[in-house]
């Protein structure tokens, strides 16, 4: 799709030190959760205010579980997020490389209709974990 070097490239001081911002605010704050600072983390706001799990809830049960090298218990958390951070992780790093001038790390080409299967899906997961009853009751934090 960007075949032209130019739009691959970052030149600019501010897209230059953009992914390095992501990733130390990444670390600064499984920093937080691990110095026992993490009740400073404000609370879900859509849970506060209309008592529903929205898809990221308990993700800072993930972040403390990840801290601990616990998966089962960051699975229970939140098994979206668990899903997400791969990827997350690796888009980092690889516009990390790609605007320092390291590397350039392959990246997938996926059909447009991935973004709408992406969408439908985190919107199931919205609202299939606010249903009460079994199954769905395990998409809950736990």
């Amino acid at each position: 799709m960007f075949r032209n070097s130019a739009i691959l490239t970052r030149s600019g001081p501010m897209e230059r030190w953009l992914p390095i911002a992501g990733i130390a605010a990444a670390v600064g704050a499984l920093a937080l959760f691990a110095s026992g600072w993490g009740h400073l983390i404000p609370p879900c706001l859509l849970r506060e205010f209309t008592g529903t799990l929205c898809p990221g809830c308990g993700s800072g049960r993930v972040a403390r579980a990840f801290l601990a090298l616990d998966l089962s218990a960051a699975w229970k958390a939140n098994p979206l997020v668990v899903l997400a951070l791969p990827p997350t992780a690796y888009g980092l790093v690889r516009e990390a490389l790609l605007s320092w001038g390291v590397a350039r790390l392959p990246w997938p080409r996926l059909r447009p209709w991935w973004g709408w299967a992406l969408l439908v899906g985190v919107l199931a997961f919205w609202a299939l974990r606010n249903v009460d009853f079994w199954p769905f009751v395990l998409l809950a934090p736990r």
